[in-house]
């Protein structure tokens, strides 16, 4: 007799706690920030956002900030094209989703979204990135507002950075404008400018600002010795005291590697510094190696944080295995970008 009665019953008492469970999972998804749904998405493994032909919004910022750090007294920033993959991915978060603010749509903070590029600082450490944001439309106005407020001024011109991304990005939702500014283990971007003379190479070198001291056995400190070489072995190079800046006739090869040592006996990564066109900055690869933007905008999830230090950057075309050590060298196709004009 009992039996038909407690069927309906039971049935009902599963059907209400499945609903129960699915609305607790359902809470805890939207309160966690890690699994947020965000809206913008890169490559499995990103490839990099290289400094813009002149003329454009972003190369015209950049070349205003380093103008204005020269004229406060500080060392130019070199740009990163992890950094500004960072901040380009950023500031296409933004526009897609209107907002301004620091954090992304996923949750992630300025050092998650470098890391993601691969530009990783070590955690709890002297090494760091920060991030200046703008709504304003225009180089000039937004360059205005930002060098407009003392605290603002002060993430801009601060002395210790070597390494800055910019990113624009303009349209129905407004303007987006992000900086990210860094200063990340061994990597030391060197200046060149010509000298007075119209002969000599004016060089101006960056030191460890951020970590004096370093950190582990790889991660120098401040520099000691310099060596500068026309050959990337630097068969010709002779170490020698460091120093802020130096001159030094053209030399033939029209290119200059340096490397920096501490007195730890420490080394900085080589960097390469092309001499066919000043004012010049140092890179730590040739053009040929140097990967394009690929940046995108959509309502997929963004992409997981891997658990390497670096990412391994890849095209989007699966690789051939070869024995060689550098990667064959393949088109990719260049940055997305929702507009290069602010906002009417």
């Amino acid at each position: 007799m009992g039996g038909p009665l407690l069927t309906p019953i039971l049935v009902t008492l599963i059907v209400v706690l499945a609903l129960m469970g699915g609305s607790v999972q359902a809470g805890a998804a939207i309160d966690a920030p890690a699994t947020a749904t965000p809206t913008v998405t890169a490559t499995t493994a990103p490839t990099l956002v290289s400094l813009p032909a002149p003329g454009s919004d972003v190369r015209q910022m950049f070349d205003l900030l380093n103008t204005e750090r020269s004229r406060q007294g500080v060392t130019p920033v070199a740009w990163s094209p992890e950094l500004g993959t960072a901040a380009a991915l950023h500031s296409a978060d933004m526009a897609a989703n209107a907002f301004l603010d620091h954090y992304g749509s996923d949750g992630s903070d300025q050092q998650q979204r470098a890391a993601r590029a691969g530009y990783v600082v070590p955690p709890s450490s002297a090494w760091l990135v920060i991030e200046a944001i703008s709504g304003m439309p225009g180089v000039e106005a937004s360059f205005s507002w930002l060098t407009g407020d003392a605290q603002r001024r002060g993430v801009l011109f601060r002395s210790v950075w070597r390494e800055v991304g910019i990113a624009y990005v303009g349209g129905a939702t407004g303007s987006y404008w992000t900086f990210d500014f860094g200063c990340r283990p061994t990597v030391r971007p060197v200046f060149a400018d010509a000298a007075t003379d119209g002969k000599s190479v004016a060089l101006t070198f960056t030191n460890e600002n951020c970590a004096a001291y370093g950190g582990g056995p790889t991660q120098m400190g401040r520099a000691t010795e310099l060596l500068v070489s026309s050959f990337s072995d630097f068969r010709d190079g002779v170490w020698e005291p460091f120093v802020d800046s130096k001159q030094l006739p053209k030399p033939a090869a029209r290119e200059l590697d340096v490397r920096l040592r501490d007195a730890s006996g420490r080394l900085s990564a080589p960097v390469w510094l092309p001499l066919d066109a000043m004012p010049a900055t140092s890179s730590l690869a040739v053009p040929t190696t140097t990967p394009t933007a690929v940046v995108t905008a959509s309502s997929t999830p963004a992409p997981t944080r891997t658990s390497t230090p670096t990412p391994t950057l890849t095209s989007t075309a699966s690789p051939t295995a070869t024995s060689t050590p550098k990667p064959t060298a393949t088109p990719t196709p260049q940055p997305t970008e929702t507009s290069d004009e602010p906002a009417p």
